[in-house]
């Protein structure tokens, strides 16, 4: 009877660890952190901002307005710097879910380390998530427009095609 037992539960394991497997690169699960840190990983390497400083521009377009917003990055090892491109056709900057892909930019993310550029754009972002988790304005005197809390999770791609997972929850400033 205990055979029966200890085969059965085996039995169980195994049946329970088959599963339908993806055949696209798929970004792990992430979660929405309330609060105000700052969490960045690139190529599953924790990186911190350098300096709360970014390079801003507001840019007015005919049928949308793009907000950039970059800021330096390192992790002791190496260092860089990541920037943030987000199109609104409301032209403005809401709360929610931006698209994040090759076909339709609404949201790029770039990344240049030792003279090599690695960006969202230069590859698929099946899986992937560009969520804006609040914003708000901000007085004329911090010498910014806007603060962003933004939470992404994809892919960034060099000219070669190979990728880097990236993932983060933090403010940027327009």
């Amino acid at each position: 009877m205990k055979k029966l037992i200890v085969y059965t539960v085996l039995g169980m394991l195994v049946l329970s660890s088959c599963g339908k497997k993806e055949s696209f690169i798929e970004p792990s699960a992430t979660r929405t952190i309330e609060s105000n840190s700052s969490s960045i990983t690139l190529n599953n390497y924790a990186f911190i901002k350098s300096a709360d400083v970014y390079a801003t521009q507001v840019e007015q377009k005919t049928d949308a307005i793009r907000f950039h917003s970059s800021f330096d990055v390192n992790n002791h090892k190496s260092a860089g710097n990541l920037a943030f491109e987000i199109t609104s056709v409301a032209k403005t900057l809401k709360t929610g879910d931006y698209m994040l892909s090759s076909e339709n930019e609404q949201a790029v993310i770039k990344y240049i380390s030792n003279g090599i550029t690695w960006k969202s754009s230069m590859g698929h972002q099946k899986g992937s998530i560009f969520k804006i988790l609040s914003s708000k304005d901000l007085e004329a005197a911090s010498g910014y427009v806007k603060e962003a809390t933004v939470q992404v999770n994809c892919f960034l791609y060099n000219a070669k095609g190979e990728n880097i997972p990236f993932t983060c929850i933090t403010q940027i400033k327009f």
